[in-house]
């Protein structure tokens, strides 16, 4: 015969914190059952004892190489003005700002891996979806070289209520060789 058994919320949190102290047999007797519904002599088997908690050795065979041990790194006192490093220079000339309307030239040893960089036909770019979209532009106030540039941004409108923000963008692959981009 299966007996059900309706235990209130406070027994029944009584019978779980019962769980940790008594064995679950001990724990359920002391709750109050409800219903006049008899209780079985023991509700659940008494638990069997688990394993030994003595730890033992064992030795296993694993796939994986056993990793070098680490380095120490030990440092080393140095006099500086800044905590970072003075950057090397890039060339032996004196800098020169680019005049306004004229190309950036690149140094001899370099090549442009940017497709039309100056925006002078239509692709090779990927247009944003933004609040504001980019758009080729041919007013001269804001072509560097060439015929067109690319507008981004609140460009000739006001007032902007929205952000003004756009992008731009294009996939592009470096070379293995480069030392440098």
């Amino acid at each position: 015969m299966v007996h059900r058994y309706h235990v209130c919320a406070v027994a029944l949190v009584g019978a779980l914190l019962g769980l940790l102290v008594l064995s679950p047999a001990a724990a359920l007797a002391s709750a109050p059952l409800y219903h006049n519904q008899p209780a079985p002599a023991t509700p659940f088997p008494t638990p069997s004892p688990l394993a030994s908690a003595t730890p033992t050795a064992s030795v296993s065979a694993t796939p994986f190489p056993t990793p070098p041990p680490l380095q120490s790194v030990t440092p080393s006192a140095s006099v500086s003005a800044t905590q970072f490093p003075t950057p090397s220079p890039i060339s032996s000339g004196t800098p020169v700002p680019t005049p306004p309307g004229s190309p950036t030239l690149m140094p001899a040893n370099c090549i442009d891996l940017i497709r039309n960089g100056g925006f002078e036909w239509d692709g090779d770019w990927q247009l944003g979806w933004d609040p504001l979209s980019p758009f080729y532009n041919s007013n001269a106030a804001f072509v560097v070289s060439g015929a067109r540039s690319m507008a981004q941004g609140a460009v000739g409108q006001a007032p902007v209520t929205t952000p003004a923000y756009s992008s731009i963008r294009q996939d592009v692959t470096l070379p293995a060789w480069a030392t440098s981009a």
